[in-house]
């Protein structure tokens, strides 16, 4: 999960709404991807998701901030403030935030358990000061396997930043971001690109 301006995920929480569907029966789900959101997502993940599969909800009881969104599944539960009517013509934060949470989409999809590696996360305190999300410099990163479930993430969401035309930090690493990616985009279902608990 990712936050605007900040990084939580609400590990114990997200585990009781999985666990009790008529909780997850309340959430509303608001759409699937739009064209236009899915040829954002594309330019980063090209067809490593089902995107048809994606939906996007507007808040859920269990968010417990109003900056907050997850993802644990094919579903994406951002705050209903910040849940775009499509996050394609939304701002460059809210894209990222996007692919973000799309990268928890696609390690779902490929059968990571998104709960267990949130919850070992949590255990080592890796959502206190956002410290679980902070990667090493991209040069010294053998492999996107290395990084664990909410660095990939930024990864994917940092590279995106990186190739739009504004100036952003994550210029500079451009190459070393597409060395890391080669292998997703040449084969999206190898196993050894999820992440490491």
């Amino acid at each position: 999960g990712r936050q605007l301006g900040g990084h939580r995920l609400c590990v114990g929480v997200v585990a009781v709404a999985l666990a009790n569907p008529a909780a997850a029966a309340q959430m509303k789900a608001v759409r699937g991807l739009s064209a236009a959101e899915i040829a954002l997502a594309q330019t980063v993940f090209q067809h490593g998701i089902d995107y048809a599969a994606v939906r996007i909800y507007a808040g859920a009881w269990w968010l417990r901030s109003p900056n907050m969104a997850v993802a644990p599944g094919n579903g994406i539960y951002f705050p209903p403030a910040h849940c775009c009517a499509d996050f394609a013509a939304g701002s460059l934060g809210q894209q990222a935030w996007l692919i973000h949470e799309l990268t928890h989409v696609w390690q779902h999809q490929q059968g990571f358990p998104l709960w267990w590696g949130g919850l070992l996360l949590g255990l080592r305190g890796a959502y206190l000061r956002r410290r679980g999300y902070r990667y090493p410099p991209p040069v010294q990163i053998a492999h996107l396997g290395c990084l664990n479930m909410e660095q990939q993430a930024d990864v994917l969401a940092h590279y995106f930043l990186a190739c739009q035309p504004a100036h952003t930090p994550y210029q500079p690493h451009i190459p070393q971001y597409r060395r890391l990616l080669r292998p997703f985009w040449a084969n999206p279902h190898d196993a050894r690109l999820l992440p490491h608990y």
